[in-house]
């Protein structure tokens, strides 16, 4: 390239400032409109255009860094034109070859070049007098600002690849003002007003978009994010968001649900993808919850609801909530089932009020533990007592098992119960077995345990599966049943069935609930914590085996005195359970008042 065409080509790096000057001017603009940080196509546009200019500019001026940065910001500029476009994205893949290959290109141009400068730009109109040699301090500051500035671009990529989005955070804005203020004094000492340009018409825009970032406005949003953390909850889950519906049908709903929602919630994640027990289980999948962890927080920030309700997980639920307040959520945030601080950990109580805005308890004595923290807490009873009307003994010989809903559960609860259940149909040989389960991926599972235990003991095992939805169809039926530790014993409570409760866990979870947490209840089955005794025989301290519980069934079988007195102590536990509203109606009474008080003035 001549001196002459450098000369004439050096003020085309003026067009890259005013484009890119332009991009924030109007960002800043649209962003004043909606009142939040926004990332438009148009934005993306006049990087392009900007992005291209520079780079010639780059060249003509000899400034390889200037070049490079400038090459792999048209390909993070296109990739997010496409996320913001709301096209078929080219892949992140893709655009990091394109990045390579055109970064390859340009080192390849300014080395092939004769006798290249850091920095030699022509005469042109009074401009290029940019001195050929200045110190390494300068080249240091330029250096930083040119990091900070192209960092913010990349950060702002890897963010976009998880989101599916194009958008700018607080860190962008953060390393745009630091970019931009080094960048701005570089330039300035080097005096080049063409690459000047762009970086002081950027800097009000960007300090206001950290203050439309920083401003904690009230949630406005007609949306609530809700979590059901066990297969349990998704009745009562389902059960409160039509109650809310009822009185409030512009409400949208999004968030991690089961499928019985349907189309009622926009589903983000399902219940199992959540479903980890124990430990050594959680230890396994937690990169797999860390990300789900993160995709939940943006999306709860991005879309800013009235309220967050959560069903159960109350650990899961803490870190979560407490994320987003420390991020700036200022909406409502409810918690439903109470944490069993009554158990363990009673210290979770006070960061709970911490927290938290609504503590929604299924049991009377669960209140104190909250309010003497400061926390709102109301006891709305126990929604199966909708749903489960009094129960007349059944006569049928039908032994229900019931593992868990999670597929741990059924890999450790369902051999042991198996097993109690064939011996106890050798000595009862009109006995037929029905096992619930809460997925259909689980019955090859349950049809290989079913056939181990059949050659074990040389007993045909007659036997039936019954999904999930159909438990209480099972129940009325069932004339005794082996359950893991959860709701489904209260739920069997309620139907008056004589129940065993089993929980397996791993060798190391059972030594650090002994030994560890120190785990030292009366009772497990919250049927026998309600009732103060021990109502349905807990397998559960140490490790059973099927033998113990055989001789158990056979006790209840053959004392019939002994289940009659069971069958009536069973029928007390509606008076724990029910107030003098509805559960559901008291839940949707106590959501709607708080939503209230987030819109009042």
């Amino acid at each position: 390239m001549t001196p002459l065409l450098r000369s004439w080509l050096y003020p085309l790096g003026f067009g890259a400032g005013l484009f890119f000057g332009a991009r924030f001017l109007i960002q800043w603009y649209l962003a004043e409109k909606e009142k939040r940080s926004v990332a438009p196509a148009i934005f993306w546009k006049l990087s392009i255009a900007g992005n291209f200019l520079l780079l010639v500019h780059s060249i003509i001026q000899i400034h390889l860094p200037l070049a490079l940065l400038q090459s792999q910001h048209v390909v993070l500029s296109w990739r997010n034109l496409d996320l913001s476009s709301h096209k078929e994205p080219r892949g992140s893949f893709r655009g990091t070859i394109y990045s390579l290959a055109i970064a390859a290109l340009i080192t390849t141009l300014f080395f092939a070049w004769s006798n290249p400068e850091w920095i030699s730009a022509p005469y042109s109109q009074g401009l290029g007098v940019i001195p050929k040699k200045f110190s390494l301090f300068i080249h240091a500051l330029g250096m930083i600002g040119f990091g900070a500035l192209s960092l913010r671009f990349w950060v702002q990529w890897w963010n976009a690849e998880h989101n599916k989005a194009s958008e700018f955070g607080l860190t962008f804005w953060i390393l745009s003002l630091v970019g931009v203020c080094v960048a701005s004094l570089y330039f300035f000492l080097i005096w080049d007003p063409v690459n000047l340009i762009g970086p002081v018409l950027s800097f009000v825009p960007i300090c206001r978009n950290l203050m439309l970032l920083d401003k904690k406005k009230p949630s406005t949003s007609p949306s609530i994010f809700i979590f059901v953390g066990e297969k349990s909850g998704e009745v009562l889950g389902k059960k409160i968001i039509d109650a809310l519906r009822e009185k409030r049908n512009d409400l949208q709903f999004f968030g991690v649900v089961g499928p019985s929602f349907g189309t009622s919630v926009e589903k983000l994640y399902s219940i199992e993808q959540f479903q980890a027990m124990g430990v050594s289980r959680i230890l396994w999948h937690l990169p797999k919850l860390i990300a789900h962890f993160l995709k939940l927080k943006r999306e709860i920030l991005r879309r800013n609801p009235q309220a967050l309700i959560f069903i159960d997980q109350p650990d899961f639920s803490m870190r979560l909530a407490k994320s987003v307040r420390k991020a700036g959520y200022s909406g409502k945030i409810i918690q439903v089932v109470a944490p069993t601080v009554w158990a363990w950990r009673p210290g979770r109580a006070k960061k709970f009020a911490e927290t938290f805005d609504l503590m929604l308890t299924l049991f009377p004595f669960e209140v104190p533990y909250f309010t003497r923290q400061g926390l709102k807490t109301i006891c709305i009873g126990h929604p199966l007592v909708e749903d489960i009307p009094p129960q007349v003994h059944s006569e049928s010989q039908l032994l229900a098992l019931f593992p868990g809903s999670r597929p741990q559960e059924v890999e450790r609860n369902l051999p042991l119960q198996l097993e109690a259940a064939a011996l106890y149909c050798l000595e009862n040989p009109r006995t037929r077995v029905a096992v619930s389960h809460s997925n259909t991926d689980y019955i090859a599972f349950i049809q290989s345990e079913i056939a181990k235990i059949e050659k074990k003991t040389g007993l045909a095992l007659p036997y039936e599966l019954v999904p999930f939805e159909e438990r209480y169809g099972l129940m009325q039926k069932a004339d005794m049943a082996i359950a893991k530790c959860g709701t489904v014993t209260l739920e069997l409570g309620l139907h008056k069935v004589p129940t065993l409760v089993t929980y397996e866990v791993s060798a190391l979870d059972r030594f650090l609930a002994e030994y560890v947490f120190r785990l030292s209840l009366p009772y497990f089955s919250i049927v026998n914590i309600l009732g103060g005794k021990e109502l349905f025989a807990e397998f559960i301290r140490s490790k059973p085996d099927a033998s113990a519980l055989f001789r158990t069934m056979m006790q209840v079988t053959q004392d019939p005195s002994r289940r009659a007195s069971l069958e009536q102590e069973l029928e007390q536990l509606r008076c724990h359970l029910q107030g003098n509203v509805p559960p559901t109606m008291a839940a949707q009474n106590a959501i709607l008042s708080l939503l209230h008080e987030n819109t009042s003035p």
